[in-house]
């Protein structure tokens, strides 16, 4: 009797009973046409990539008429300017009591949409690696408002950079950096295997500057202020960064250049060229479309003592991982990109944004694409890779 009383509590949990409490308004919904979008809102990657990959995934379809929902708390939003281009778009539900008493309708199989990109059954990055390069024709996630290129060019005036000379953005993710509603000693265990070193980006800022461009850096939270002599706009530790700002910048700028980090999703959905350096996982390193450069950190391993072939890394689940302790428990060492590749790499982005492509070794890059398969984050992107990079670690691909 014991044995059967215990089955039957497993079947029905907590969830289980919430779940058919919110059948009838989740019944309601779906026959007023909506469907609700679960947006990871504290971490700005999600906030944009979630909903924007569920309207790439629309695009397959179009005789789809549905109105979509989404529930955030306002006060843990990772940006409320982004939010406020959400709500141009959706209907969002931002009151932080509503959304505590409606969280079972979340997820309710009935109308949520299971968007998030991570953790989709429907909706996958396919959505969005297929898609992005509708980027090219015009595409652009969220509306352009004509008062934003005033703002902007009040803003690059207010930082003392001519609002008629071009800039690129600079973000590099350091141990500073805290998602919104993380304790750090929790995060940072978890997802520090992401930052990289400031200074190695230092010889491709030199290159931006003789090439007449100026460099902003970006990101709400950082470690230390930049030297002086490096002729960089430390916006991040200026009095004017603030969410609008950030989305100002990132969206006004000829590319970005920075590291694994959701920032980089403001500029992408609205198809500003991105060079991402020290991506992580190796499965994930591709990111965003055919303008797009990435860099991706090596595997060491300390008990071979060598740098583990590209062959070792997607034969397993470690060319997944996506969290420090995974490859701390696999013996293994991420090593950022040095400052030669950044340079190089910085040199030829630029060179393919002004039409003079560089050639590739294809057997390189053949080689090198052929390792991902479909079980990778990656496998559908576009997304180019450095020539020099590729060419220096060949040993690690052919």
């Amino acid at each position: 009797m014991k044995t059967l009383i215990t089955k039957i509590r497993r079947k029905i949990n907590l969830n289980n009973v919430l779940t058919l409490c919110f059948t009838f308004p989740a019944m309601v919904l779906r026959a007023l046409g909506y469907r609700i979008i679960p947006v990871n809102y504290r971490q700005i990657g999600h906030l944009i990539c979630d909903p924007m990959t569920q309207e790439l995934e629309d695009f397959s379809d179009k005789l789809n008429s549905t109105k979509y929902l989404i529930f955030l708390n306002i006060d843990e939003v990772a940006n409320k300017y982004v939010l406020d281009k959400l709500r141009l778009k959706y209907t969002v539900v931002s009151n932080k009591q509503l959304n505590r008493i409606l969280e079972p309708l979340k997820n309710h199989p009935l109308v949520s949409t299971n968007s998030n990109i991570l953790k989709s059954s429907k909706v996958t990055p396919d959505s969005l690696f297929k898609r992005i390069d509708l980027r090219e024709s015009g595409y652009r996630f969220f509306p352009v408002l004509d008062k934003e290129y005033t703002e902007r060019n009040n803003l690059l005036n207010s930082l003392g950079i001519p609002s008629d000379s071009w800039y690129v953005c600079l973000h590099v993710r350091d141990s500073k950096y805290v998602p919104m509603g993380v304790e750090e000693q929790k995060f940072t265990p978890i997802n520090s295997c992401r930052d990289s070193t400031l200074s190695n980006t230092f010889e491709a800022v030199e290159y931006i500057r003789q090439l007449g461009g100026n460099v902003i850096r970006v990101g709400s939270l950082v470690n230390d202020p930049i030297p002086h002599y490096m002729n960089i706009t430390d916006y991040s530790l200026s009095d004017l960064r603030n969410d609008k700002n950030d989305y100002l910048l990132l969206t006004g700028s000829k590319f970005v250049l920075g590291s694994s980090s959701g920032i980089m999703a403001i500029a992408g959905c609205q198809a500003i060229p991105i060079l991402a350096c020290n991506t992580v996982p190796l499965g994930g390193s591709k990111l965003w479309g055919l303008r797009d450069m990435s860099l991706p950190k090596l595997y060491f391993s300390d008990s071979k003592g060598r740098f583990l072939h590209f062959k070792e890394v997607f034969g397993g689940d470690i060319a997944n991982f996506n969290r420090c302790i995974f490859f701390e428990d696999n013996g293994v060492r991420l090593i950022e990109n040095s400052s030669d590749e950044i340079l190089q790499a910085v040199i030829e982005f630029t060179s393919n944004l002004n039409g003079n492509y560089f050639e590739q070794e294809p057997d390189l890059l053949y080689k090198f694409n052929s390792y991902f398969s479909n079980k990778n984050y990656s496998f559908y992107s576009t997304s180019k890779i450095s020539s020099y990079w590729l060419n220096k670690h060949a040993d690690l691909i052919l």
